[in-house]
């Protein structure tokens, strides 16, 4: 099964959309990035209609030149779950990690936390993980459950497969340490013992499926979060990622076993390679949410002085909150409102207390990390809005780095599809690490922000229990 095209698919499923590119044999970008939108099409949020990506995948990758592809490496949403029936055809939407959840499903889900533990599951009894999706799917014409990234590539290649490791550690029904399913948390949900989903683990050659691919080998499906550190080179405890996108995330990829840390989640990835982080759910969709509630969006160069803070306080939370405390049910709010309040004060204060839950993360985290660790960031937020990462810098009071790496996801996974084809082995930590001493991949630092410390101090002060 050894290929003998040098390039590398990458693939990478999003929230909102598709991107795929063609990387080298030294895990560099070879040409644009192809992309589509697939968010939309009437579905609520956090729903998404599988054959409707399906077709924003296939016309994706129909944009790139797939003559030197020996691998295909897909990035995928870590948060996503779809029923299949005995014909591997979707029972309705799929969901991710934003869907709203009926009364009901939380209901079950808190019944079975006899049977979850922090320690054990990495993950949380909460609304955005499979352990919730799961039991809200399930009815008696579902055959299986599948993630979305395996079944696209199920479909592309023409091959039944199941869940890789690397999936199935951010679904909250995994057994981290053993790198197994959680088998009493499904009985304990009332999902039947063979809706256990199988595991890919080994690289397969498609069928032809997609002409262009022939020949090539897909390889198991990993977590976008993975793959975002791998392609910023954020691998050890002495460089950690920073995403603020529609959703945020302050993830470091660890060699060996990390402990488990209260508000933070933890997916073994490898045997020796685990992904430790908190999630933010609302990010830039909350950003969004301001712009249409006010009529204009943030100014990020309002911030570029002196530290001026409105009166006016904002909770971000218009999509709802995972870490630090995972709650089922938070809402966003707004305080402080007085006789002078303006739209702009809602904006500011949405625009300032946005990073508060990265600052927590980032302060749970540091006992995991070396004392100074670098931090870098990317994300739609503040690409190209450097006083909007500086905030970031501010509120994390450690430099921020941001890179030259457009699309991170998929960079990583290039580098993962990279390293596969060099050592003939689907090898995770070798491809972390290949990132990591620069081997593989290319990330350079174009712009590193100090904190200001007037800003750190009173951003402290603001957000002070």
């Amino acid at each position: 099964m050894t290929p003998t095209r040098t390039e590398t698919l990458a693939i990478d499923l999003g929230s909102t959309g598709v991107r795929a590119a063609r990387f080298g044999p030294d895990g560099r970008r070879i040409g644009p990035v192809a992309a589509r939108r697939h968010r939309g099409g009437g579905s609520a949020p956090g729903r998404v209609r599988p054959e409707s990506l399906l077709a924003a995948v296939l016309d994706t990758i129909g944009k790139v030149d797939l003559a030197g592809v020996g691998a295909v490496a897909v990035s995928a949403l870590w948060h996503s779950a779809l029923a299949l029936d005995a014909e591997s055809e979707p029972v309705g939407e799929a969901v991710t990690w934003e869907a709203a959840m009926p009364e009901r499903v939380r209901a079950t889900v808190e019944a079975a936390a006899a049977d979850w533990s922090l320690d054990v599951s990495g993950a949380y009894p909460h609304s955005s993980y499979a352990v919730a999706a799961f039991p809200l799917l399930y009815d008696e014409r579902v055959d299986r459950f599948a993630d979305l990234g395996s079944w696209i590539t199920e479909r592309l290649t023409g091959r039944r497969l199941g869940w890789s490791p690397t999936m199935a550690a951010a679904s909250g029904l995994w057994r981290q340490d053993d790198r197994a399913w959680n088998r009493p948390l499904f009985a304990a949900l009332g999902l039947p013992e063979h809706l256990i989903p199988p595991l890919w683990t080994d690289p397969v050659e498609g069928d032809g499926t997609v002409p262009g691919l022939a020949g090539a080998i897909w390889l198991p499906t990993a977590g976008d979060g993975l793959c975002h550190n791998i392609g910023h080179a954020a691998v050890g405890p002495g460089t950690i990622a920073v995403t603020v996108g529609t959703s945020g995330s302050v993830r470091a990829l660890l060699p060996g076993a990390a402990r488990a840390v209260p508000g933070l989640w933890r997916y073994r990835c490898a045997d020796d390679l685990d992904a430790v982080g908190g999630a933010v759910t609302s990010a830039g969709n909350a950003l969004e949410w301001v712009r249409r509630f006010t009529g204009t969006g943030v100014d990020w160069g309002r911030y570029s002085g002196d530290p001026v803070l409105p009166p006016v306080r904002a909770d971000p939370a218009v999509y709802g909150r995972r870490g630090p405390d995972y709650p089922w049910d938070a809402t966003a709010s707004i305080s402080g409102l007085g006789p002078s309040s303006t739209l702009d004060d809602v904006r500011d204060a949405f625009a300032i207390d946005l990073w508060r839950d990265f600052r927590a993360h980032f302060t749970s985290m540091r006992p995991l990390l070396d004392p100074e660790p670098v931090v870098r960031a990317a994300g739609g937020v503040i690409n190209g809005h450097h006083a909007g990462a500086q905030l970031l810098a501010d509120a994390l009071a450690t430099p921020v780095e941001l890179v030259d790496v457009d699309e991170a996801s998929l960079a990583g996974a290039g580098v993962v599809g990279a390293q596969f084809l060099r050592d003939g082995l689907h090898d995770l930590p070798a491809a972390a690490a290949a990132a990591e001493r620069g081997e593989l991949g290319a990330c350079r630092t174009v712009r590193l922000l100090e904190p200001r410390a007037a800003w750190t101090e009173r951003l402290e002060a603001r957000w002070r229990p």
